[in-house]
């Protein structure tokens, strides 16, 4: 009763979750990040597809779409650096999926790459340097990382530096939004309803 009981928040969030949203913007297919890991980080990409935005060439307002990668492993020849491996990794990947406005070129990626230990920041041509620089974004990231000791608090803070450093305004969330911390907020009371109810079962026996 007590395994049956603690897989079914996880399960109900999962399946509402795949109703509400019709894609994700973070891809970890070694399910490396826990699902209260992934909600999170998801929350904080979000944010960014709703407060930040710029114009295009012909003067539309477009909102930033920023997309996550949890990758186990690259393959890197002898006649590359661990480094510029990553990189064309991540671009490459970045113009595969499409990521950005298409009249902007305006997608970026943040990459892990388990087996290098590497964090990567792909960006197409229309981000400006102005707001997004990848060196800035890295030492956000590798600071937040050597603090906390964790891969998800650090893409977390570095998803919110990026959402201060891009321009934006005030606008209230969209209804994807509202549902998506609606659910956030379900799953945590969830949580503490099922550690409560184990407790007392415990105590009871």
């Amino acid at each position: 009763m007590k395994i049956f009981m603690t897989r079914i928040p996880s399960l109900t969030l999962l399946r509402t979750l795949k109703n509400v949203i019709s894609h994700t913007w973070l891809c970890d297919p070694s399910r490396f990040l826990s699902i209260e890991q992934q909600i999170n980080i998801e929350a904080e990409l979000l944010k960014i597809r709703d407060t930040n935005f710029h114009k295009c060439s012909n003067n539309s307002v477009y909102y930033y779409q920023v997309s996550v990668a949890i990758v186990p492993e690259i393959f890197v020849s002898k006649n590359e650096t661990y480094e510029n491996a990553a990189q064309q990794f991540s671009e490459k990947l970045l113009r595969k999926w499409g990521i950005g406005n298409s009249p902007c070129h305006d997608g970026i990626l943040l990459v892990y790459i388990k087996n290098l230990g590497k964090f990567v920041i792909a960006k197409r041509e229309g981000v400006e340097e102005k707001y997004i620089n990848e060196n800035e974004i890295k030492k956000h990231f590798m600071n937040i990382y050597f603090a906390s000791g964790s891969i998800s608090r650090a893409l977390i803070e570095s998803i919110s530096f990026m959402n201060k450093k891009l321009p934006s305004k005030p606008t209230e969330l969209t209804n994807t939004a509202k549902m998506f911390l609606i659910l956030i907020l379900f799953y945590i009371i969830s949580i503490i309803i099922l550690y409560v109810t184990t407790l007392m079962y415990s105590k009871s026996l």
